[in-house]
């Protein structure tokens, strides 16, 4: 049983005490005007399904004061409203029954208004009551996320043991870390010939450089790569030499031949007679140096038997080549100035 109560000393010690100090009166007179005295509670805060929760109030009013109640509130509860034999002189005792589903409720009680014979006016408050129809325990309101107190465990020596091994462990490992012997790291692996030449191509290509200059850089490029992949000394030989050299060698096909012719004729044009030139003219020319580098299929290329002469291009654009076959139907060795790397085994 929960009970709230407002009685006769502390209303009439408190408002007596200011009217003595004020009026210059004795403690015990100002302790004989009391206002009033009310109480509330709940007669069983905890109740079956179905039953009623009976919350009384006792109202005992002082001589020339009046008591205004209204009746409790519960969300979700209806209420009725009784009267009860009173036990004292003056004393009204109001029981209220509410009731609603099972579940858990706050029951509030509106201000009890208190009205003195010169018509002052005081308020007193009581409550909220918590009670539960038909539940163990609160569902609802300010307790209902409150958990059973759970006891103390013990100091969890399982989980610090396992925690100090493997700091420890962790502590190994850094120290094992820090005094590791520093490895270095391996080289790149070397770029092939093609990888190399497709890098300087789209280096010259990206340097802004102007259109003779650029021809230039491409025809040199083009040969450092077929001197680097076969041995072939491309770089000390004219265009004509270098396309005769790839048929002798059958490095390309017809298609990537007329590729290669495309950008040997081209780059010299405009070297020597300042022919050509423009963006057009250089993307067609790294179509062609793209297909050579797709289509070139062989890595190291041997030294032909017969080497063709040194021939001026035609006004017409084609490529000319002169073959001189071997005399005596032997094959006969290339120019001196022509001839590759000695391999091993051969004389230089």
């Amino acid at each position: 049983m929960r009970r709230v109560r407002t009685g006769l000393l502390p209303v009439g010690l408190a408002v007596g005490l200011v009217a003595g100090l004020a009026g210059g009166c004795s403690l015990l007179e100002a302790t004989e005007a009391p206002r009033a005295e009310v109480e509330a509670w709940v007669e069983a805060p905890k109740v079956g399904s179905g039953e009623p929760v009976r919350l009384v109030v006792s109202e005992t009013p002082a001589p020339g004061w009046s008591i205004s109640s209204a009746p409790p509130v519960a969300e979700g509860m209806e209420t009725a409203e009784g009267r009860a034999p009173a036990a004292g002189a003056g004393e009204e005792l109001v029981v209220y029954e509410l009731s609603g589903p099972d579940g858990s409720y706050t029951v509030e009680l509106p201000p009890v208004v208190l009205t003195g014979p010169e018509g002052q006016q005081e308020t007193l408050e009581l409550g909220p009551f918590f009670v539960d129809v038909g539940v163990a325990g609160p569902t609802g309101g300010p307790l209902a996320e409150l958990e059973p107190a759970q006891p103390e465990p013990g100091p969890p020596w399982a989980w610090i043991a396992l925690a100090l091994l493997g700091l420890a462990l962790l502590v190994g490992l850094v120290a094992a870390w820090l005094l590791r012997k520093p490895e270095e790291a391996p080289a790149p692996p070397p770029l092939s010939p093609a990888q190399e030449a497709a890098q300087d191509w789209a280096r010259a290509r990206a340097a802004g450089l102007a259109d003779h200059p650029l021809a230039v850089e491409l025809s040199r490029i083009f040969r450092v790569y077929l001197e680097r992949s076969s041995g072939w000394p491309a770089t000390r030989r004219t265009g004509l030499e270098i396309l005769d050299w790839i048929r002798d060698t059958n490095r390309l096909g017809p298609a990537d031949q007329a590729r290669a012719a495309r950008i040997l004729q081209a780059t010299d044009r405009l070297k020597f007679a300042r022919e050509g030139g423009g963006a057009a003219f250089f993307d067609g020319l790294d179509g062609d140096f793209e297909g050579v580098l797709t289509a070139d299929r062989l890595s190291t290329i041997p030294t032909p038997a017969v080497w063709n002469d040194e021939v001026p291009f035609p006004s017409d654009g084609r490529v000319v080549a002169v073959v001189h076959p071997p005399a005596s139907g032997a094959p006969a060795d290339p120019p001196e100035a022509a001839r590759g790397p000695a391999r091993d085994g051969e004389e230089g």
